[in-house]
């Protein structure tokens, strides 16, 4: 075949060789056709199958598995069951046991045993040492105590009070019980107190220590800080504080400027400055001292409120105190607790208060008249429901608190502290009569 044949047949093609091949071209398109739907077809097939299996897979996760137990298995209360687990079954075992379900069954709450919560009176001076003692050794799981602040009259009664009378487990007083006291707890069937001598709360009046030496009387200190104290003429009188020198206050004294650096207001050792210090000078002028019985709320303000003119400053007892106030006042006296004056003994001079030195010693004998005791009482019979307060109260007389601690605590010596550390039998009348009475 040559070029010019093949190019007439393009031009004119018989008839029967046009039909022939139009039929061929037509089967082709036809076959191609079928072969791209039945592709198409087939992965519509294949994803919804995929996607039914995905669907079916998830919702089988989604249940919650079967309970290889039946009711005769369930495990008993948890405070029933031992600590020790059990070993685990072999895999075969696990799949070959029967898992018959039950149905859910909402948690039981496991029983709870209210314990006691401790009921502890203190008295007004060791409130705040309490209080915050107890508070920095509370456990998350105990109970937070009760605690009321009372006089120590109103707390032995309290403690000893008959039958269901009784109000409180613990005391903290300032002063030791006494012979009257301790026989009415025994006819209310109180009889086995325990008492335990937890420390001392002391204060100490000061000067420089290069300043002349003086010693002033409670009284004193009282009629030279006090806002309003009797009129020298008439003693019948209150008036307003005039007296600016010590030889003012007393013509015994020398002529020296008052000057008193003290605690500041609302703090635990101002109210250790009033109770053991200007209630004793105010009680010593006799027009005021009858207030307490006639007038209480007037006696308390006149015992308690100082001068604000400046010839008393309330101070913060800090580190600065003494470079700040004393070295720049050299007619001054600074009243700090126990242990303040101990870390700064260097700096200060002896007491400026009548009577001994202060120390361990004679803060035991109760000689030092600006200290109290610390005691811890408890029914014996009652110590058992509130154990770890008790034991809590009991380690404040081996606790070192920092200095200054702000509460005027002072820790018992080693000597005391093995005397007291231990329980002791419960008190008898006996062990009170030796005893030393202390200012209530």
């Amino acid at each position: 075949m040559n070029d010019e044949f093949l190019q007439s047949l393009r031009r004119d093609p018989p008839p029967q060789f046009a039909r022939r091949l139009k039929q061929k071209l037509q089967s082709q398109e036809t076959r191609r056709s079928w072969s791209w739907r039945s592709r198409t077809l087939l992965l519509l097939i294949a994803g919804s199958v995929f996607a039914g299996g995905l669907f079916v897979f998830k919702k089988h996760s989604d249940e919650p598995p079967p309970v290889a137990q039946s009711h005769a298995q369930v495990a008993p209360p948890a405070s029933t069951i031992s600590e020790v687990p059990a070993p685990p079954k072999p895999a075969t075992q696990i799949r070959a046991a029967a898992a018959p379900t039950i149905p859910d069954q909402p948690p039981q709450a496991e029983p709870t045993q209210s314990r006691p919560v401790a009921s502890v009176a203190t008295s007004p001076l060791t409130d705040a040492l309490v209080r915050s003692y107890l508070a920095s050794r509370q456990r998350p799981q105990t109970a937070e105590p009760r605690i009321q602040t009372l006089e120590a009259d109103a707390a032995f009664t309290a403690l000893c009070a008959a039958g269901n009378d009784r109000q409180f487990d613990l005391i903290v007083t300032s002063r030791r019980i006494d012979q009257a006291e301790f026989t009415t707890c025994r006819n209310n069937g109180a009889g086995r107190i325990i008492e335990s001598k937890l420390g001392y709360q002391a204060l100490v009046l000061a000067s420089a220590r290069h300043s002349a030496p003086v010693k002033l009387a409670v009284g004193d200190v009282y009629l030279a800080v006090a806002q309003q104290i009797p009129d020298a003429a008439d003693l019948s009188r209150i008036i307003a504080n005039t007296n600016f020198t010590w030889d003012q206050v007393n013509n015994k004294l020398a002529y020296r400027a008052i000057s008193v650096f003290g605690p500041m207001r609302d703090t635990p050792l101002r109210l250790l400055f009033e109770k053991l210090l200007l209630e004793p000078g105010c009680n010593a002028q006799r027009t005021i001292e009858a207030l307490q019985f006639t007038a209480p709320d007037h006696h308390a303000e006149l015992c308690h409120t100082v001068r604000d003119d400046r010839l008393y400053s309330a101070v913060e007892q800090t580190s600065n105190l003494i470079p700040q106030s004393l070295w720049a006042d050299p007619h001054g006296f600074v009243l700090v607790d126990y242990p303040f004056y101990l870390e700064n003994r260097s700096q200060l001079s002896d007491s400026a208060v009548e009577g001994p030195e202060p120390s361990l010693a004679t803060f035991a004998d109760g000689t030092y008249p600006l200290a109290r005791p610390i005691y811890l009482y408890a029914d014996e019979t009652r110590i058992g429901r509130t154990a770890e307060v008790f034991e809590q109260l009991q380690s404040l007389q081996r606790s070192r608190l920092s200095v200054p601690n702000r509460f005027g605590f002072v820790r018992l010596d080693e000597q005391e502290t093995l005397r007291h550390w231990r329980l002791k039998p419960p008190l008898s009348v006996s062990d009170l009569v030796p005893q030393r009475s202390v200012p209530r």
